[in-house]
């Protein structure tokens, strides 16, 4: 009899644990967030684009808060770009990112959380928003920590002996020590060089100079820091150092 007892509590504890672990299941999939893809996607990986159709999903891993593309059976980790709507002049964010902005001299630094939408009007007003929060813009650049530069105005580069014009929401990858990468909103199409020097980009506030072996970005007669130490706080445009 007493064989049985402990046999009947030892089966009821495996089933409260099945029971807790169901439940801890279903708590881990309502802590994961997922945004589903409004309408038809492009994004840029290594050089080539890639469709991200209407419908597919972007889902946040809760332990590591990594966001993964979902297209049909495909899964891809971001490497700080955003997505580009095929039709409209949006972008969302798919990774956290800094936005660096002029001001009164200096750069201001600002986070933006992964899922954050920016859109262009025909005055290439930015409008950023996140949930209920929108804040209008007209300077500046996105950073992911790496090597990743997302312009919010139009601006010009300059590397080696080349010139280029680059329209609000362009891309360029600046590679330490041997290459540039970038893409021309105005035309969508992708440039990848060797560079030998420094990489700047100059728009209507001042020129900023990118020395990505020693991670500064140069403001006129200021130095800025480019390093992953402005992720520490997770709050939605909040100031993370001024």
């Amino acid at each position: 009899m007493a064989k049985n007892k402990i046999k009947l509590k030892l089966e009821i504890i495996a089933l409260l644990l099945m029971i807790i672990a169901t439940l801890l299941g279903v708590i881990f999939i309502k802590d994961s967030e997922i945004y589903e893809v409004e309408e038809d996607c492009i994004y840029y990986m290594d050089g080539f684009e890639y469709e991200v159709p209407s419908g597919s999903t972007m889902k946040v891993n809760s332990k590591s808060d990594e966001v993964t593309i979902i297209v049909g059976k495909e899964e891809t980790e971001p490497n700080g770009l955003p997505l580009y709507y095929r039709e409209d002049k949006k972008i969302i964010l798919v990774n956290d990112l800094a936005y660096y902005r002029p001001s009164n001299g200096y750069v201001d630094i600002y986070k933006l959380s992964y899922f954050t939408s920016l859109s262009l009007d025909s005055d290439n007003v930015v409008t950023i928003s996140r949930d209920i929060d929108s804040h209008l813009e007209t300077s500046g650049f996105l950073f992911d920590g790496k090597n990743t530069y997302v312009l919010l105005q139009k601006c010009t580069l300059f590397f080696n002996d080349h010139r280029v014009t680059l329209e609000p929401f362009s891309y360029v990858i600046v590679s330490k020590g041997n290459s540039v990468e970038y893409m021309n909103y105005e035309d969508k199409q992708i440039v990848f060089e060797y560079c030998d020097g420094d990489v700047t980009i100059e728009d209507n506030r001042g020129l900023y100079t990118l020395m990505p072996d020693i991670d500064i970005l140069e403001f006129g007669s200021k130095q800025v820091m480019l390093n992953g130490n402005m992720y520490a706080k997770d709050l939605y445009f909040e100031v993370v150092d001024k």
